[in-house]
C-alpha cells in the first residue's frame, strides 16, 4: 500500500510540476476548462492537465505603440492624407477579449486591426468638422490630436482599452491634395489680411507700436513691416505684395486668437 501512495504522490507531484506555468508580467491568459472560461494574471499559475484546461488567448497589458498608416480622408476643401501614432494599453482584459476578435492560430487578439478601424472611423468624423488650418497646424496647437483623443477615448473605454502617456495621439504628417492646399493658401491669405486690416485701422502710430511689441523689433524694422502690413490691408490685388515670414506668422497667430 505504501508504494501505491508513494506512486500516487509522485504522479501528483509530476502533474503539478509539469502544469505550472509562469505567466509574464503585464500579460493575462484566457483559458477554457470544462466549458467555463477564466482569466489568469501574471505569476506562477496551475492549469489543469490532460488538455482539460487550454490556453485560448494571451493578452498583453503593457503599453503598446501603434503606427497608423496614412489613409486619405475627405475634408470640406478636398482630401488629405494623415499619418499618426497612438499609444494605448489594455486595462480590462475580459472586456477586450469579449469585444475584439482573436486570431486562433496565434492566440492573440486582432488588436492592431481593431484599433486601425476605430482610428479611421474617428478620423473621418473629426476631420470633416475642423477648419483646414487646424489640420495643418496640429504641431502648434494640437487641435487635431486633441479632438481625436476625445473621440477615441470613449470608444476605447467600451472595449477595455485606454490611451496612455501625455501625448497618446501623435500626428506625424498631414498632406493635402492640390485642391485642399489651394484652399489652405487662400484661407491663410484671408486670415493675414483680416489681421492686417485690424492693426492698420488703429492708425500708423499705434500700428507701429503693436508691431514693435508683438514682433520684438526696432523702430526702423517696424516701419518696414508697417509698409508691408499697409499693402496687405489696403490692396485688393495682392499679386507681387511681399510680406516677411515673421510678420506673416504673427498675423496668422493674431487671426487665430480672434477666432477662438
Amino acid at each position: 500500500m505504501s508504494w501505491l501512495i508513494a506512486g500516487l504522490a509522485a504522479l501528483l507531484a509530476f502533474l503539478v510540476a509539469t502544469n505550472l506555468h509562469i505567466i509574464p508580467d503585464r500579460e493575462t491568459w484566457v483559458t477554457e476548462r470544462l466549458g467555463s472560461r477564466r482569466f489568469v494574471g501574471s505569476g506562477v499559475q496551475f492549469l489543469w492537465p490532460f488538455d482539460l484546461e487550454r490556453v485560448v488567448c494571451k493578452i498583453p497589458t503593457q503599453p503598446q505603440l501603434v503606427n497608423m498608416q496614412g489613409e486619405r480622408f475627405n475634408i470640406p476643401d478636398g482630401t488629405c492624407n494623415i499619418v499618426a501614432a497612438l499609444e494605448y494599453r489594455i486595462t480590462k482584459p475580459q472586456v477586450a477579449y469579449e469585444q475584439i476578435l482573436t486570431n486562433a492560430s496565434t492566440q492573440q487578439l486582432n488588436i492592431s486591426h481593431h484599433i486601425q478601424t476605430l482610428f479611421t472611423a474617428a478620423m473621418r468624423d473629426v476631420v470633416k468638422r475642423l477648419p483646414i488650418e487646424a489640420l495643418c497646424e496640429d504641431e502648434e496647437d494640437n487641435t487635431l490630436a486633441s479632438s481625436l483623443r476625445k473621440r477615441i477615448e470613449s470608444d476605447f473605454k467600451q472595449r477595455g482599452l485606454a490611451l496612455v502617456g501625455d501625448t497618446p495621439v501623435r500626428i506625424q504628417a498631414v498632406q493635402l491634395d492640390p485642391q485642399a492646399e489651394n484652399a489652405r493658401r487662400i484661407r491663410y491669405q484671408t486670415m493675414k489680411q483680416s489681421a492686417a486690416r485690424s492693426i492698420y485701422a488703429r492708425g500708423e502710430t499705434d500700428a507701429i507700436k503693436t508691431i514693435i511689441k508683438e514682433l520684438d523689433v526696432d523702430q526702423a524694422v517696424a516701419m518696414t513691416y508697417y509698409m508691408q502690413l499697409k499693402s496687405l490691408a489696403t490692396l485688393e490685388n495682392l499679386d507681387g505684395v511681399f510680406v516677411s515670414d515673421l510678420l506673416a506668422t504673427e498675423l496668422l497667430r493674431m487671426a487665430r486668437q480672434r477666432t477662438r
